[in-house]
């Protein structure tokens, strides 16, 4: 098929991807005079070859193809999104989608607004930025919410799902990069070269988006590395959450304390960690001490299955599980 500037004409001949080439050609008195032409070798399915400038420039490869639109992409370049945390052996930490506890990886979007990943490459091999692309059929389940988190699984098997990657990660240490294909090449937005792992033993930043990494004995998944458990939540602003009924069919109760008036967000993520729901409380509109809040299922959109409630009370965070009927 060859693209003119406003519609396709279709032609009665095929392009080999093995090998070959391909003549623009104009007729002009009894010979053919060529306009331009290419020859190209071997070609990957669904990865285009073209020009890096419209018209001009060397010859690339295309991870995202651009029929009938330009080349050079306007959009500028993905920042704030980062590998934050990860394990790489795994036995009882975090199970995925489908119940089984592979390994994961923790992306954090520290933008103040919400970012669609589709479309990004993850990858375990340096010299294969673009091993692995993020699907962009979803984008509901590929958008990070500001400051919020996304779970990847590198179990090997990308038909498990759209978080499933065709890689796994080595216990015994690797590289994990984050990149995005422009202008026909990738460029890196994070990168980690990790050492060898211990079991159930998460690596991640110390802090959200920082540069310092450490290990953590009690994995952080799907919630801030600020601090790493529940107990240590709990010693750092003396609250606790209760959610009941659990499961719940038409509504569940949220009750938690406060020491003194402060802004609360709730927030409710699938086992995706896409967010499903969020509700905003601004500072001194919930009365300190013991607070409770009704929520009905069915306003907040929540279908059967299991959830992760998060509670945000000023800078302090606090998580548990939710199963609806």
């Amino acid at each position: 098929m060859i693209w003119q500037m406003l519609e396709p004409i279709t032609y009665h001949f095929k392009l080999s991807g093995s090998s070959g080439e391909i003549g623009l050609f104009k007729w002009k008195g009894n010979t053919n005079s060529m306009v331009d032409g290419v020859q190209y070798t071997d070609q990957t399915a669904d990865i285009s070859y073209g020009r890096s400038v419209d018209g001009a420039g060397e010859w690339v490869r295309f991870n995202n193809p651009t029929p009938n639109m330009s080349n050079v992409s306007s959009t500028e370049p993905t920042t704030g999104i980062y590998i934050n945390e990860f394990i790489a052996r795994n036995s009882s930490v975090h199970q995925n989608n489908i119940g089984l506890f592979d390994d994961w990886i923790e992306l954090y979007n520290d933008n103040n607004e919400a970012i669609d990943i589709g479309g990004l490459y993850i990858t375990d091999r340096e010299s294969d930025l673009g091993y692995w692309q993020i699907p962009t059929r979803d984008q509901d389940s590929t958008t990070i919410p500001a400051k919020g988190f996304y779970m990847i699984y590198p179990s090997g098997d990308p038909d498990l799902g759209i978080q499933h990657t065709n890689f796994q990660l080595a216990g015994s240490g690797e590289y994990i990069g984050l990149s995005e294909n422009r202008l026909g090449s990738f460029e890196i937005i994070d990168e980690i070269t990790y050492p060898a792992q211990s079991t159930n033993i998460s690596y991640g930043r110390e802090r959200d988006g920082t540069a310092s990494w450490i290990s953590f004995e009690t994995p952080t998944p799907l919630r801030s590395n600020q601090t790493s458990s529940v107990e240590d939540r709990d010693m750092l602003f003396k609250q606790g959450l209760w959610v009941y009924p659990n499961p719940a069919v038409h509504e569940f109760t949220i009750r938690f304390e406060m020491e003194k008036p402060e802004r609360v967000e709730l927030d409710i993520y699938n086992l995706y960690g896409v967010l499903i729901h969020r509700k905003e409380f601004a500072r001194g509109v919930l009365v300190p001490g013991q607070v409770e809040k009704v929520i009905s299922v069915r306003d907040t959109g929540l279908k059967q299955g299991n959830f992760i409630i998060q509670v945000r009370i000023g800078d302090r965070i606090k998580i548990c599980k939710l199963a609806v009927l």
